[in-house]
């Protein structure tokens, strides 16, 4: 059993400090840092590409989930989230947790959740990282009660996470697939969809445009005239759009 690298996002001292020492008991886990969600909080994701996050859904002024996607960490962590609100825990699934923790949780709580995100983390199939290296998925099988729907890749315009589901846009039609955006993703060749926010791929033949509107937000507008939020990967993007 490998050994998960973890990081803790929160932004109350107390609940790191009690956090990070329910977790020193856990002898197949690294802390490898933790941040109260501030301005450093981003560029310290990226450099330790931790397994798995503890994330305080609100962060002050922040949306911790956005700050996770601005990181653009690839692949994405398991994300565990911490609230004190339990009308909160349907929020952290729709937008990609693994599990949650209602505070005050105990240790039996925090295992369970350390399992599920485990087991998440390790049915990820290995990826080349080396891209166009395969293979790579060539087709969707939509199944439906009476029928299978087959859709080549190459004519998905974007994909978009509906918790564990994932929604297929194809022209006007959409499809759902029971599968996560994460194990999709690593399932498509990279030379052919790029991961633009922590919910949304898009197809990049697809792409008519990327430019930064009045708030400063990056938007990119596909062919279909469909606009949509930028907030990962923006100079990756830039570089692949360029190279052609």
């Amino acid at each position: 059993m490998t050994s998960l690298r973890a990081y803790i996002v929160e932004d109350e001292a107390p609940a790191r400090q009690r956090l990070r020492a329910m977790l020193a008991a856990e002898t197949q886990l690294e802390v490898i840092g933790e941040s109260d969600g501030g301005p450093t909080c981003v560029e310290a994701l990226r450099e330790a590409k931790p397994d798995l996050v503890f994330l305080d859904l609100h962060l002050g002024k922040r949306d911790g989930f956005a700050m996770l996607e601005e990181s653009g960490l690839t692949p994405p962590p398991a994300v565990v989230v911490i609230t004190a609100y339990s009308e909160h825990a349907v929020e952290a699934f729709e937008r990609g947790a693994t599990d949650y923790l209602l505070k005050p949780f105990r240790a039996p709580r925090l295992r369970a959740a350390l399992t599920r995100a485990r087991e998440q983390i390790e049915s990820r199939p290995a990826v080349s990282e080396q891209r166009g290296e395969g293979p790579w998925l060539r087709r969707f099988v939509v199944r439906n009660e009476r029928h299978l729907t087959v859709v080549p890749v190459e004519q998905v315009d974007w994909l978009a996470a509906a918790g564990n589901y994932v929604v297929l846009h194809v022209g006007r039609t959409t499809h759902i697939l029971r599968e996560s955006l994460a194990a999709l993703e690593e399932r498509l060749d990279p030379a052919m969809f790029v991961r633009i926010s922590r919910s949304s791929m898009v197809n990049l033949d697809r792409i008519a445009s990327l430019a930064t509107n009045e708030a400063g937000e990056s938007v990119v507008t596909l062919s279909t005239g469909e606009q949509m939020s930028l907030t990962r990967g923006v100079r990756e993007l830039q570089a692949r759009l360029e190279m052609g």
